[in-house]
């Protein structure tokens, strides 16, 4: 299960640096480099999480990635409303990784 998760990490990463690549190089936001930036650490915190032993450093480790998740959620949904893009399928990988990361990684739970 932890390959699995890591290769879809990795999967997504890939992903989303295609889809920004096609986004508007400029603007207010700056939507293109934060979108292909959010989730660059997160197969090494997921790597991290997974085998680490100690029960406080996993869950700083998948709180980042949570958090890096949820990040990049959020642009997608911004590119979304300023219908830059339909980002459906690429909110659903997202959510897909977090909903297999939580069933690999109890206590923590990442709302999708």
């Amino acid at each position: 299960m932890n390959y699995q998760v890591i290769q879809k990490s990795e999967e997504l990463i890939s992903n989303l640096k295609n889809f920004s690549d096609n986004l508007p190089d400029a603007g207010i936001y700056n939507i293109r480099a934060k979108l292909s930036s959010c989730l660059n650490d997160v197969p090494d915190k997921i790597k991290n999480g997974l085998n680490e032993t100690r029960k406080t450093e996993k869950i700083r480790n998948l709180v980042g990635v949570f958090s890096a998740l949820t990040e990049c959620r959020d642009y997608l949904e911004l590119i979304d409303s300023l219908k830059y893009a339909n980002t459906d399928s690429l909110k659903k990988e997202v959510d897909a990784l977090g909903r297999l990361l939580s069933n690999d990684s109890h206590p923590l739970r990442y709302e999708y």
